[in-house]
């Protein structure tokens, strides 16, 4: 039977497509630092670009986010799988929807088009979560249990449920998010945006799981 490619192979291709999209978010700002300086009021019209200059930090924030959760967990993997590749896949295709995404907030925040552009900035960051949760049950039916190093600090197997479970209540969390940014679009982003600040700290977020799912595996032990 074939190998599949190296985990390493998707890594390399992962951080150029990353540095590549957050390269792309500030294309934005270029034109508006051009209609900004040949304003009367340099400051009025740097206030008001403010809808720019807030796409461009969250879009920001949720690359970032998603480059750090993807590493934090990634360095642990030695073995890829057919299903498992064309999950990080589709990660990268949704990374490189985050510039349009934040192009369509920054020329909609704050007029009367705002409703559909914070849709579909919705549609972009969840996306990956359903997508993840089938990938993973896919795979686990598949090949088995992810191939981890052996510094992983929990059993994998145990790891996977809950992480299907937490793939699970984002799937729902995004879904109902997303439908009220159809009746209150301002609600809709400020949820997008505690979704994308509480994911900013993948390393203390997995250690607090990994943490429980020790403490419930030593509970299940201690009652047999």
């Amino acid at each position: 039977m074939m190998k599949n490619i190296p985990v390493s192979k998707v890594f390399s291709l992962s951080d150029g497509i990353f540095s590549i999209a957050i390269t792309l978010l500030v294309l934005d700002l270029i034109p508006v630092g051009a209609e900004i300086t040949s304003a009367a009021d340099f400051n009025e019209a740097m206030v008001s670009k403010w809808p720019v200059f807030a796409a461009f930090t969250l879009g920001f924030l949720v690359i970032a986010s998603i480059w750090y959760d993807y590493h934090a967990l990634g360095q642990y993997l030695v073995e890829t799988n057919e299903i498992w590749v064309w999950e990080q896949i589709f990660t990268f295709f949704t990374v490189t929807l985050v510039p349009f995404g934040v192009s369509l907030l920054g020329h909609s925040v704050n007029t009367p088009n705002m409703t559909w552009p914070v849709f579909y900035f919705g549609l972009i960051l969840f996306a990956r979560s359903p997508v993840t949760l089938l990938a993973l049950y896919l795979a686990r039916r598949k090949y088995g249990s992810l191939k981890v190093s052996a510094d992983f600090p929990v059993d994998v197997k145990s790891f996977e449920n809950y992480s299907m479970i937490g793939l699970g209540i984002t799937t729902v969390y995004g879904g109902l998010v997303i439908c009220v940014s159809l009746i209150n679009a301002w609600l809709a982003l400020i949820l997008y945006s505690i979704y994308v600040l509480v994911r900013m700290s993948p390393i203390s977020s997995w250690t607090n799981t990994f943490k429980f799912i020790e403490k419930r595996s030593s509970a299940a032990r201690a009652g047999r």
